[in-house]
Order: structure tokens, then C-alpha cells, then sequence
């Protein structure tokens, strides 16, 4: 009887506990992360959660939460008008103020916003930018025709925000459009990367744009509607549950663009869980303990501060993103980045060939400890001068080049021992084609070298406007130089990159390094313990980061590969005899040989 009573009051008690929250999000990563983070501070309140991360679209998640199968899910200002059939307004305060209006009447509750939009940009690449004039959305009329517009699905079907009303807003008439599949949203960046888009429209959010430094067009009036996050929530659980408004409310305007930029990157592009990203933000804006967890490492790709942004990089950043799935790929800036390898900072770095060499003279020695897994284009030697200078680099007195250690700086010094009479090598405190402009134009430097790819945006922005030009730089490699400096090539600088006359000058490869294997693979104290040297990039990183790059040169020969992409020369395997003639002729000449030597050791005859 006791027993009976016992499981009745269990039971008893179990009916009378709440049921968990049901926190939902929609489909993609932002709103993913957003509801990691309120499902996360709710715990913290040591209350139960049911995460449905993620529940669907936009439309579904809205209707489940009116329904009541949900408690609460992260909305945009914006989209709760739409889903209202309201009219959007790019007015902040407004848009939510009528969402909070409206949805009050449907049982529903809007807590304070987090802090950012993630509404829609215009985004275009940077050089396209530069070369076409545009600055803002409504600079796109003039050029429209010329130009490919990519879009997701959702953007071109929406009727009063979408892709028929921005361009009848701006009077705009692209030549082609494009609109790919909503749950492929993030490929117009590809599209806008490898140029056979000109023009995508992401969200502000998107960390595409920062990564790859792209250009985001300013906005000509009103056109896009204010699309603050916030958090909606059923009146009945907050009813039940009203530590639901301060758990949550820790966020309000805690969150800004460029931290969800971050954030998003570290899901969509790295491919990490959302909930752990999520606990990590909330742990660095000290909303929740860390707790033990050790954070992995990323993938580093060290670059030189001046190619941040430029397309070369980007281009190797997404394929090193591509190559390491499942962990965090981020850039190191460094003058170094050989350097940031062999010290082990980084994993990868995206170099000009000569940063691989130890250069002593006229001779270049290969540095130990990297090897080159990728060519991905090329370097050019950019050698700046003004009008009254020097007519070439190999007649400059004193020649501006980055920090010590820098490839213009070991460029430079090879340069100058070429000249006649030798010249001086003049260290500026930066390889940004800014800094060698300012030294040559105020004097403190002849001429100047800049490494950088063709067109690059960093020197045609140093050069504009300034009484600076580009001189040619190939007199001084001959003789012993070429010899001895065998990654340079004589190449031309067209005169449509930088609005110049064509220049004569020296290229060589782009390369992406990593560290080489090491022949001290065990320490020093017995089998049990092992060298703490960086281990190589895996062969499968290596070969997946080769296919992500698409077409483009193999590894010079006068560079170290990486094993994997060594021809491999197989064994030519001859038969001793190729014929049964060889064979009895083999024969022949052994029994020969052997009647020969009898005859020599026969005994002789008895007399």
C-alpha cells in the first residue's frame, strides 16, 4: 500500500512540473546562433529547454510560435511587418513600436532589440568599385547594362523590398540576373568572387564581405526597411516564466554587426556548431562562465597586412576554408608570414617566392622548414618613382622597401647590390604601397618597391592623385642575377591597371607555403616523446586546397614542393632478356666460357 501511494506522489509530482521552453530558430546561421544564445542564458536561469534549432523558414517559425507549439525564436523588425502585411519603414524605433503593437494582440511579446540590422547591402568587389565609380546604390544606374546581378531567391520574390522593386527604385536594368536557390543563399558570393557576378544582395550580417573584403555600396535613400534582431516570445510563457525578460534582456544592444559578422563566419564558413559558437560569445561578453573547455586553435593563413582584403587573398582564403572543414580558419597579419610558420603562428601563409629564400648576393638559398603547397598567381615587382627620378630602378641612389625581413625589403637588397654605383636600401615601417608613395614623394627615397599582384587595389589607391609613376625594373637583373635568382621573370605591367603606360619589370610566383617535414620526427630523451617542430599540412588538405583553386600554375622547380604534388617517377621494369634469341645467346656465351677455362686448367698429357 505504501508503494502505491509512493508512485502516485511521483506521479503527482511530475504532472505538476513545467513543461521546458521551446525555443525554435529559423534556418540559417545567424538566426541559429541567436537562439543557441537565448537557449544558453535561459539554462543559466536553470530553466528546462526544448531547442528546436532549426524549425524552418520564416513563415513556419511565425506561425508556430502564434499556434503556440513554441515559445519564443530571434525576429527581425523588418520581417514582422511583412509578416503582418504592414507596410516596412527603414525607421528603426517606428518598425519595432508597430511590430510590438501588432503582435500583442496575437499573444505575443517583443523584448528589447540586440543591438544590430541585419538588413540588406549592396555589395560589390572592391576593384570593381574603384574602376566603375561606385560609391553608392544609386551610383549603379549609369552602369547597370554593363553589369551581372546575382540574388537569392527570397530577395527576388518579395513584392515590396525585393528584386523588382529595388530596381524600378533606382532605375536599373542589369544585363543579366541571376537568382539562386534560397538554402544556397551564400553562394552569390562565390558568383561576386570568381566574376561571374558583378553585383549580389546579401545581408549586413554576411561575413563574406569582411572576409574578403568586398565593397558595400551606401545607401541612396530609404529603400531597405530597418531589420532589427529581437526576441519574441509567447505572453503565456512569460507569464509562466517572467525571469524570461531578464535572462534575455542581458542582450539587449550587446550585439553589434561586426560581432555577428564574426559569429556567422565562424558557422557558415568554418563550419563550427552554432551552440558552441554561441557559448563562446556569451562567455566573452561575460553573460556566461566559459567554463574548463580549451578553445581550438584556428587554421591560420598568415598574410601580409597590405594583402588583407586584396582578391588573391580572398581567393586563398577560400580555398584554405574549403581544404579544412570543421575547424576555424582565420588570418594572421604579419610582415613575416614565412616567419609566422617556422615559429608556428600560423599553419599556411600566401607569399611571394623570393620570402622562401635567404638572399646573399646574387645567390638565393632555399630557407629550411617550409615547402610550397599551391601556386595561386603571381607577384609583381611594382618600382615607384616620381616623374624627375630615376629613369629605372637599377639607377636609383637610395631604394624604399618594407621592414626587415620583408620580400621587398629582400628584393631591394638584391636590387642595390645590382646597381652602379651600388645603392642604398632605406627601410620604411610598412609594405603598403602608401608608405613607399609618401617616401618617394617627399624625397626621403629615389625610388621605391612595392610586391603586390597585377591591379592591385592597394597601389592604385597610393597612386592616385600622386606625382608618383611606375619605372621600369629589369636592367639590373642580368649576368650573375638571373643566374642566381631564379624565381624572378621578365614581365609587363599593361598600362590599363593603374592608368599608366606599360612598364617592364620582374614577377614571380604566388605561393602558399606550409612547414616542411622534419627529419628530427623523435626528441631528443628516447622513443617516448617527439619533436614539437609543426608537422606538415596533411596530403589531404593539400590536394583539396589544389582542387578548390581552380586551374593555375604547378610548383617552379627551383622551390621545394609539398610530397604529394612530387611526380612520382615509377620503376621501369626491363625483362633481362627481351627475347628468346637473347636468351640462347646468353647460353652460348656461358658454355663457350666454360670450355675456355676447362681447356686452361685440363691436366696435361702423360709421357
Amino acid at each position: 500500500m505504501t508503494r502505491a501511494f509512493a508512485l502516485l506522489a511521483v506521479l503527482a509530482l511530475a504532472s505538476c512540473t513545467e513543461p521546458p521552453l521551446r525555443v525554435a530558430s529559423k534556418d540559417f546561421a545567424e538566426n541559429r546562433i541567436l537562439a543557441e544564445m537565448f537557449a544558453l542564458l535561459l539554462e543559466a536561469q536553470g530553466l528546462a529547454v526544448d531547442r528546436q534549432i532549426p524549425l524552418g523558414d520564416t513563415a513556419t517559425t511565425f506561425e508556430a510560435l502564434r499556434s503556440g507549439e513554441i515559445d519564443l525564436y530571434p525576429e527581425y523588425a523588418g520581417t514582422g511587418l511583412a509578416l503582418l502585411g504592414l507596410p516596412p519603414t527603414a525607421n528603426g524605433a517606428a518598425s519595432r513600436g508597430r511590430v510590438r503593437e501588432e503582435v500583442e494582440r496575437l499573444g505575443i511579446s517583443v523584448l528589447e532589440p540586440l543591438g544590430f540590422e541585419s538588413t540588406y547591402v549592396v555589395v560589390v568587389r572592391t576593384r570593381l568599385a574603384r574602376e566603375r565609380g561606385l560609391a553608392e546604390v544609386a551610383d549603379l544606374a549609369a552602369v547597370a547594362s554593363e553589369l551581372r546581378i546575382a540574388v537569392a531567391e527570397e530577395f527576388a520574390s518579395r513584392p515590396e523590398v525585393g528584386l523588382q522593386a529595388f530596381t524600378d527604385r533606382y532605375g536599373l536594368e542589369f544585363g543579366a540576373v541571376e537568382v539562386v536557390p534560397e538554402e544556397k543563399r551564400r553562394s552569390v558570393y562565390d558568383l561576386l568572387l570568381d566574376e561571374r557576378a558583378d553585383v549580389v544582395v546579401g545581408f549586413g550580417t554576411d561575413p563574406e564581405i569582411a572576409a574578403y573584403g568586398l565593397t558595400v555600396l551606401e545607401p541612396s535613400g530609404d529603400f531597405f526597411p530597418d531589420f532589427s534582431a529581437i526576441p519574441v516570445v509567447s505572453t503565456g510563457a512569460m507569464a509562466r516564466h517572467p525571469e524570461i525578460a531578464a535572462a534575455l534582456g542581458a542582450l539587449a544592444g550587446r550585439l553589434d554587426v561586426e560581432r555577428m559578422r564574426a559569429l556567422v563566419g565562424a558557422v557558415a564558413l568554418d563550419g563550427r556548431a552554432p551552440r558552441e559558437v554561441a557559448r563562446e560569445a556569451l562567455a566573452a561578453l561575460g553573460l556566461l562562465d566559459a567554463g574548463p573547455a580549451v578553445l581550438a586553435q584556428p587554421f591560420r593563413l598568415a598574410v601580409d597586412p597590405a594583402e588583407v582584403g586584396a582578391e588573391m587573398t580572398s581567393k586563398v582564403l577560400r580555398a584554405v576554408r574549403g581544404a579544412v572543414t570543421g575547424r576555424g580558419v582565420a588570418l594572421f597579419e604579419t610582415g613575416n608570414p614565412v616567419g609566422a610558420i617556422l615559429d608556428g603562428r600560423a599553419r599556411t601563409a600566401l607569399v611571394p617566392a623570393i620570402a622562401q629564400f635567404d638572399i646573399d648576393g646574387d645567390q638565393a638559398r632555399l630557407l629550411d622548414g617550409i615547402e610550397t603547397i599551391a601556386v595561386v598567381g603571381s607577384y609583381y615587382l611594382h618600382a615607384l618613382a616620381r616623374a624627375d627620378g630615376p629613369a629605372s630602378l637599377a639607377r636609383a641612389a637610395r631604394i624604399g622597401a618594407g621592414p626587415v625581413g620583408t620580400a621587398s625589403h629582400r628584393l631591394a637588397r638584391a636590387t642595390a647590390r645590382r646597381s652602379d654605383p651600388p645603392a642604398e636600401v632605406v627601410t620604411l615601417d610598412s609594405t603598403r604601397a602608401a608608405a613607399a608613395v609618401e617616401a618617394v614623394a617627399s624625397g626621403v627615397v629615389d625610388a621605391a618597391i612595392v610586391l603586390a599582384p597585377l591591379e592591385s587595389v592597394d597601389v592604385a589607391d597610393a597612386l592616385q592623385g600622386a606625382d608618383v609613376g611606375l619605372i621600369p625594373a629589369v636592367e639590373w637583373w642580368v649576368g650573375a642575377a638571373r643566374v642566381g635568382l631564379p624565381f624572378l621573370r621578365l614581365a609587363t605591367i599593361p598600362g590599363v591597371a593603374y592608368g599608366n603606360t606599360p612598364v617592364s619589370t620582374l614577377a614571380m610566383q604566388a605561393t602558399v607555403v606550409g612547414p616542411a617535414p622534419s627529419d628530427d620526427v623523435l626528441g631528443d630523451q628516447g622513443p617516448s616523446t617527439y619533436s614539437e617542430a609543426q608537422r606538415p599540412v596533411t596530403d589531404q588538405v593539400v590536394l583539396a586546397l589544389n582542387e578548390a583553386l581552380g586551374p593555375h600554375p604547378t610548383v617552379g622547380h627551383y622551390l621545394r614542393p609539398a610530397a604529394i604534388l612530387t611526380p612520382q617517377v615509377g620503376r621501369i621494369e626491363r625483362a633481362l632478356n627481351r627475347t628468346p634469341g637473347y636468351t640462347v645467346l646468353s647460353l652460348g656465351i656461358i658454355a663457350f666460357l666454360v670450355w675456355a677455362v676447362w681447356l686452361l686448367v685440363r691436366p696435361g698429357e702423360q709421357r
